[in-house]
């Protein structure tokens, strides 16, 4: 009891911790599967009647199939008949009894073949295959294809069958042949009632003519095979579509009157019954797929009635679920916004001032909460952003001087040296960088005004050094826009420069890489020649290194960089592949984000 109850508060806390959102759609889920359960139940109830009344109206049509064979049959019986008491038949068999004349023979057959075609005409379509009669000396028939296709030996058995019975009709078959039905009367003489025998009829049966005619009659669902046995099960016929080796299980599998069965991988409505006035047995087999598409016509109308209810209960459930929850949503994203940006108040496209409920009451006092948290943003945040700038103003001032020295002394060392042919090429340079270090006071400049800053500090440097510097510059595309603190890639060149040429007897080669990564900027400076100091920045910062001229530099890039992108970017030096390497990695943004 313990348990089930731990269980149940603990079912309880979960649907508590729900968001609001998932609680109304429990609700609703809730009350859509009671509806569901309630329907299913209905429906199959339904369903078991409905299919109850279909398969006894099926089957009271498919049996009445069963009368129209037994019909048939009386028909070719009452042919047999006909033919046996025939005035011309009998003459003429009496004739040819009677006379050894093989003319007046020849003459009869004639006779006797006319007045079997002349039955034969008017009971072709009525499942009669061909009509033969044997006389004492030979045999007359009206197709004498078919009569060639059956076993002499069996049709001597038949003719032997028909003398043995005497007048009445006896039906005979041969098992497993389709073609092998026949009806067989001996031929008595009528005349002066002596009844002695003067010949035998043989009518084969076209009882497949029979079967598809009575099927077509009663039965709307396409193809039906049928299966005929006698009372013992032997098979009398069987449609061309079923195996003869499993009609057997069959009947094994009709052991009611009518219903579904399983019959050589495929499910079948069989209706099983005898044949009226025959002692003969029938299974009737209709594919099971067209009553499946007559079931679901008939409850097509009512599952798109299900459907579309429930596609407009969910529409209304949802519109009433969104009416609800877009207002915390609001609030929520309020919150989100104002976390974001503290000075500036999130804008709302609704208007809770007058709300009296429990929503209005929320947003009335977040909107309070608001003002009162600006307020201390403006008094104690803008203050602390208005410090570090000034700070960054400092850090900045620091690096002219000491970047303006080495310059000049580089222009004084080539005048000395070399002359005055390339005093010019120097000296715009040189105005270049003075006016971009002395008037730019941005805190962001764009990569590709950085980079010209870099080229014309190269253009100086190369002068200077000539064939004893190679420089080398790599960007990926579309970056140009990128913005990065200024005069920050230019100290990391010269450092690059002094301690790659300090001890370099050979071409010293500085190489620039500026690639994106993800949401980064990344500017490898590197130059071979030297070796990076392990733990080098922090060092600095620790003060194990004194920071002299270039030390300075490099501890103002890294707290630019930190102030202006966070702490988790900066300055980082490393030995890669035999160049000295000095790294940096800021925040991807462009002029647009800035400006923006």
């Amino acid at each position: 009891m313990k348990s089930l109850k731990t269980k149940i508060s603990s079912i309880k806390k979960h649907i508590d911790n729900l968001a609001l959102k998932y609680k109304f759609l429990f609700i609703m889920s809730v009350n859509f599967s009671v509806f569901l359960i309630i329907f299913i139940t209905c429906f199959t109830i339904f369903t078991r009647t409905y299919n109850h009344l279909l398969y006894k109206t099926t089957a009271g049509n498919l049996s009445f199939s069963s009368s129209t064979i037994s019909s048939g049959l009386k028909n070719i019986e009452t042919l047999s008949s006909l033919i046996i008491s025939d005035i011309n038949i009998q003459d003429t068999l009496s004739l040819i009894k009677d006379t050894d004349n093989v003319v007046t023979h020849f003459n009869a057959d004639q006779d006797l073949n006319s007045a079997l075609f002349s039955y034969f005409d008017r009971f072709r379509n009525h499942g009669v295959s061909y009509i033969a009669v044997k006389n004492k000396y030979s045999i007359s028939c009206t197709n004498w294809a078919r009569l060639k296709r059956a076993d002499s030996a069996y049709l001597d058995d038949i003719f032997r069958i028909s003398s043995e019975k005497g007048g009445p009709a006896q039906w005979v078959w041969e098992s497993g042949n389709r073609e092998g039905l026949y009806l067989v009367r001996n031929i008595r003489r009528i005349k002066n009632f002596s009844l002695d025998s003067i010949g035998d009829l043989i009518i084969n049966v076209d009882i497949d003519t029979l079967v598809n005619s009575a099927n077509n009659a009663v039965t709307q669902y396409g193809d039906s095979y049928y299966l005929i046995a006698d009372s013992s099960g032997s098979i009398i016929y069987s449609s061309k579509e079923l195996d003869v080796n499993e009609i057997p299980s069959v009947s094994v599998l009709c052991k009611e009157n009518y219903g579904p069965v399983l019959f050589n991988g495929h499910d079948y409505f069989a209706v099983h019954g005898k044949i009226p006035d025959y002692d003969w047995t029938y299974v009737n087999l209709i594919p099971f797929d067209t009553i499946t598409d007559s079931l679901k016509l008939s409850f097509g109308l009512i599952v798109f009635i299900i459907f579309l209810g429930s596609i407009v209960l969910v529409i209304l459930s949802n519109m009433f679920i969104r009416s609800i929850v877009g207002h915390f949503n609001s609030l929520i994203f309020k919150m989100e916004e104002f976390s974001k940006n503290e000075l500036s108040i999130p804008d709302s496209s609704n208007d809770y001032q007058e709300r009296l409920d429990e929503i209005g009451t929320l947003h009335q006092q977040f909107h309070l909460m608001m003002k009162r948290i600006q307020t201390l943003v403006n008094k104690n945040y803008v203050n602390e952003i208005l410090k570090q700038d000034a700070q960054l103003k400092a850090l900045e001032a620091q690096i002219n001087p000491h970047f303006l020295y080495n310059t000049l002394e580089s222009i004084n060392w080539r005048a000395k040296t070399s002359g005055n042919e390339k005093i010019s090429e120097m000296a715009e340079s040189l105005g270049t960088l003075l006016r971009a270090t002395l008037s730019n006071k941005n805190s962001l400049v764009t990569l590709s005004y950085e980079l010209e800053l870099v080229n014309c500090y190269m253009t100086i440097q190369k002068l200077r050094f000539e064939e004893e510097l190679d420089y080398q510059l790599f960007t990926d595309p579309d970056i140009d826009h990128a913005v990065i603190p200024p005069l920050t890639i230019q100290p990391l060149v010269e450092n690059a420069i002094h301690y790659g040429m300090e001890d370099m007897m050979d071409m010293c080669h500085i190489l620039i890489h500026i690639t994106k990564s993800g949401n980064q900027l990344i500017v490898k400076v590197q130059n071979d020649g030297s070796v990076m100091e392990e733990n080098l920045l922090e060092r600095l910062k620790n003060k194990e290194i004194k920071a002299n001229g270039f030390g300075i530099g490099i501890l103002n890039i890294d707290r630019r960089i930190k102030l202006l992108f966070g702490e988790e970017y900066g300055l980082t030096f490393s030995n890669e592949d035999g160049f000295a390497t000095a790294s940096i990695a800021i925040a991807y943004k462009t002029e647009v984000d800035t400006t923006c």
